[in-house]
């Protein structure tokens, strides 16, 4: 997701146009309906494809109207579910406090058709990470408790969309306990039985100071744009700035996007010193409404901090499907610089390594409904980096030829600890600061759209799935 960032709390940059005649006695399903019957036509991003004549009362809830409203775009993979209904409280215990309920997990399948379900990371201090889960453990089954585990091997062969899985992992209660059966990566098998709670996101772990050649290249993971990520980007730029990096890796591989405030920041750490007043990107709105009224200017620019890294010389972005929206909103607003076509022959200092992100150049305005707790989020706005470039619906890189930076096909290697100078993506992104394009295989752009139903999506068998809805969208898999 990209959701601007407004006022005080989170996602919500509008109060929706009337709401405030809506009080908490009228906070109803019905009510609800009324509004995105208004909302959606007035600010979905491509009016045209709003379905006409959709009866509110012949769909159970709200969240299914505004589906049924908006299904137009799915099948060439515009948007794919990604405008919701959720609540204000939701938003901004994820995007201000940083925090979720769930087991603090993340899962993924082992490819298309695979039965094998993996462990890609815990968060420090979720129940998850207490209970003893690890990077590179497969679930082999779970259940409500341990004398009631089902083999994810039969739930798979039963219903291949994963919903069966979903259901047993259950929704975010705090309270929640699940059992699992778990394999450890040296073959044995242990039981951990973790209880859902609230858990930090742990945006940006530690980062590091990698070898390179002869020289210094910083990483810095960031598994979701959330604000409480800003304070602990700034000071992993403050510690390359301070070491002479001038070469960043930036693992994006597990995430999903968040607000456009931290993208920026991002992008501000990276390039605000070389590209300070030029433009990041620009923003094209529904045609009743103006960039303005959404409340973005006319184009964003660079911006130095006094965190900026002083010098930016190369910077590769590890990527995979899961890796959306605003993730691939900074390689994209880099790219025109880094990568440039004029003047030709230039070699890219730019680089994706891994494989096809997901593919979300749109994102979503916060509607808030005065006096519920309720909130929708509409896909309202799209991204275009300064030579207008923003229609990789089918990823990065796109099918059109339009990126220009480099492109190193890489495995998420499980074996491996991310960050660590042996895990493959990792590896990969060394050996392309060190030798350049030469030392990769380039990732073959998607030919054709890829909608997201469960499992059923059209990537490579050699890329991991995460675990399909109901996932939180920032981070796919994660539970």
């Amino acid at each position: 997701m990209i959701a601007k960032r407004a006022g005080m709390w989170v996602a919500g940059v509008l109060a929706l146009a009337g709401c405030s005649r809506t009080s908490s006695s009228q906070c109803t399903d019905s009510s609800l309906k009324s509004v995105i019957q208004t909302l959606v036509p007035d600010w979905y991003l491509w009016p045209d494809l709003v379905a006409k004549g959709v009866d509110p009362a012949a769909y159970a809830t709200p969240q299914d109207y505004l589906d049924a409203l908006v299904a137009n775009a799915w099948p060439d993979g515009k948007t794919r579910h990604l405008s919701y209904v959720t609540t204000a409280t939701q938003q901004n215990q994820y995007f201000a406090l940083g925090e979720a309920v769930g087991f603090g997990i993340g899962l993924l399948w082992g490819g298309t058709g695979s039965a094998h379900l993996l462990v890609s990371q815990t968060f420090t201090g979720s129940p998850a990470d207490l209970a003893g889960f690890g990077r590179g453990d497969e679930i082999l089954a779970l259940g409500p408790s341990a004398t009631a585990l089902q083999n994810i091997s039969d739930l798979i062969a039963a219903d291949p969309t994963g919903a069966s899985v979903n259901a047993l992992i259950g929704p975010a209660t705090i309270g929640l306990q699940v059992a699992f059966q778990v394999k450890k990566p040296d073959g044995t098998t242990v039981l951990y039985a973790p209880t859902k709670a609230v858990y930090s996101l742990d945006p940006v772990p530690p980062y590091q100071i990698l070898t390179v050649g002869s020289g210094k290249a910083g990483y810095v993971m960031v598994r979701t744009f959330v604000e409480t990520a800003i304070p602990l980007l700034e000071s992993a730029f403050a510690a390359f700035g301070a070491a002479g990096v001038s070469d960043v890796i930036v693992d994006l591989r597990y995430d999903g996007g968040g607000l456009l405030d931290v993208a920026e920041a991002l992008a501000d750490l990276l390039g605000g010193v070389p590209y300070g007043g030029q433009v990041m990107y620009s923003v094209a709105v529904n045609p009743n409404h103006s960039p303005a009224e959404a409340g973005f200017p006319t184009a964003v620019t660079f911006g130095s901090v006094s965190q900026s890294l002083p010098s930016l010389s190369h910077v590769a972005f590890l990527v995979t499907g899961a890796s959306a929206s605003a993730s691939e909103l900074v390689p994209n607003a880099l790219e025109p610089y880094l990568a440039p076509s004029i003047p030709a022959g230039q070699t890219p200092r730019l680089a994706l390594v891994g494989s096809s992100t997901y593919g979300k150049p749109v994102g979503q305005l916060g509607f808030t409904v005065s006096g519920c707790d309720q909130a929708i989020l509409l896909i309202a706005f799209q991204l275009k980096n300064k030579d207008g470039e923003g229609s990789y619906f089918d990823g990065l890189p796109d099918a059109a030829g339009q990126f220009g930076g480099t492109t190193c096909q890489a495995t998420d290697d499980l074996g491996h600890a991310m960050g660590d100078p042996a895990e493959a993506m990792t590896a990969q992104a060394i050996s392309w600061l060190a030798n350049g394009a030469a030392a990769c295989t380039a990732i073959p752009a998607r030919t054709a759209a890829v909608v997201t139903t469960g499992r059923a999506q059209a990537r490579p068998a050699a890329e991991r799935e995460p675990l399909g809805d109901p996932a939180t969208p920032e981070l796919p898999g994660v539970r």
